[in-house]
C-alpha cells in the first residue's frame, strides 16, 4: 500500500513539475501587453504566428477578424500581444507595426519597430478618463499624473505633457483627460 501511495505521489509531482516548466517555457506566467493592427488582407497570418521585434520571437497574434461590410477604412483587424519586457521598447514615437514576409511560402509576420521617443504605448497602470471638474476634488493631485499629452482645443499649443502631476489642472481646457 505504500509502495502505491509512493508511486502517486512521484506521478503527480512529475507531471506537476512538467506543467509547470512548459508554461514557464511558453511565457504562461509573463506579463503580457495586448495592441492591435488593421491589414488589407490576412493572407499568411494565422492565430499563433510570431510577433518579432529586432530580429526576435517577442509575442504572438491573439485574434484575427475581418471588420464589418460598412467599414470601408480597414478590411482586417488583427490582434497581438507583446511579452514583457519587450513591450518597453514600444514608444509613441519611431513604434510601428506592419505585416512582413516571413519566408517564400506565403508566411508572414507582424514586425514591430523599436520606439524612437515620446512615451512608452504601454504602462502597468490602470486609465481612467475623468472630468477636469471631478478631478479638482481629489486630496491629492500629485498623486495622479496625465497618460497623455493635452494640447490647446486648436491642436497647437502643449498645456501639459503627459507623465505631468495634476497639480496645473487650471492650465488645462480641455473637457475630459486621461489620468
Amino acid at each position: 500500500m505504500a509502495h502505491g501511495a509512493l508511486a502517486l505521489a512521484l506521478l503527480v509531482f512529475g507531471f506537476v513539475y512538467y506543467v509547470y516548466h512548459t508554461a514557464e517555457r511558453k511565457g504562461w506566467f509573463l506579463t503580457k501587453a495586448p495592441y492591435y493592427i488593421y491589414t488589407d488582407r490576412a493572407t499568411g497570418l494565422k492565430l499563433g504566428d510570431p510577433v518579432m521585434l529586432m530580429g526576435l520571437d517577442v509575442g504572438q497574434i491573439t485574434k484575427i477578424e475581418t471588420m464589418p461590410a460598412d467599414e470601408f477604412d480597414h478590411n482586417i483587424y488583427v490582434e497581438f500581444e507583446i511579452k514583457y519586457p519587450y513591450c518597453e521598447y514600444l514608444w509613441t514615437q519611431g513604434s510601428h507595426a506592419k505585416v512582413a514576409t516571413a519566408d517564400f511560402w506565403g508566411k508572414r509576420v507582424i514586425e514591430v519597430t523599436k520606439g524612437t521617443g515620446g512615451y512608452p504605448t504601454y504602462t502597468f497602470y490602470s486609465l481612467r478618463e475623468v472630468a477636469i471638474a471631478e478631478a479638482q476634488n481629489w486630496p491629492d493631485l500629485s498623486k495622479w499624473v496625465l497618460a497623455q499629452v493635452i494640447l490647446d482645443p486648436t491642436g497647437t499649443n502643449l498645456l501639459a505633457n503627459a507623465k505631468a502631476p495634476l497639480t496645473n489642472l487650471v492650465r488645462c481646457n480641455t473637457l475630459h483627460f486621461a489620468c
